[in-house]
């Protein structure tokens, strides 16, 4: 590595942007540089995460510890909200209560799986049902991860983390 001192400005600036992305958070899934002549970009995208839980109080909860990683949060309180939200929102990641009020996490699994612009979103299952037959049916389905309620914060963190799509490097 060469001396920060000897680089040219375009180059001190990517060497610093570079240290200062390998600092952020991993909920940052691509920061891409690209060059025009002079000019230096930098796209930062942030992981987006929909939190279909009817329950305010616990939907409150997983918003502020979520956000405190830097993750987006969009939450929808029931089945439809959540399916509209799949659409409208296009997260990265699903958080998804099975006891939902109109139609139950069941269903929305089954929905978000049938369509074709959806069927790969990673989903995680957060439910308090703990029984083997829940975990199956939600396996089955299509989850790719199910926590029981209560759970870590550590454990959600790191099952987002084992969900989310791993980020690509680009050649600059």
């Amino acid at each position: 590595m060469q001396n920060a001192a000897m680089l040219r400005p375009h180059e001190l600036f990517y060497h610093r942007l570079t240290r200062l992305a390998k600092l952020v958070n991993e909920s940052i899934l691509a920061c891409v540089h690209s060059t025009e002549g002079k000019k230096h970009r930098v796209e930062c995208v942030m992981t987006n995460i929909l939190i279909i839980e009817d329950d305010p109080e616990a939907a409150r909860i997983l918003e502020l510890s979520l956000k405190r990683e830097k993750y987006e949060i969009t939450i929808a309180m029931n089945g439809m909200q959540g399916l509209v939200s799949v659409q409208t929102a296009q997260p990265d990641l699903v958080l998804l209560d099975l006891m939902l009020p109109d139609i139950d996490g069941y269903e929305v699994l089954r929905r978000i799986r049938a369509n074709p612009l959806t069927a790969e979103l990673p989903i995680v299952v957060v439910s308090a049902k703990t029984q083997d037959a829940d975990k199956l049916m939600a396996a089955q389905l299509g989850a790719n991860g199910y926590l029981t309620k209560p759970y870590r914060r550590a454990d959600l963190l790191n099952m987002i983390q084992a969900c989310l799509p791993k980020p690509t490097r680009s050649a600059a």
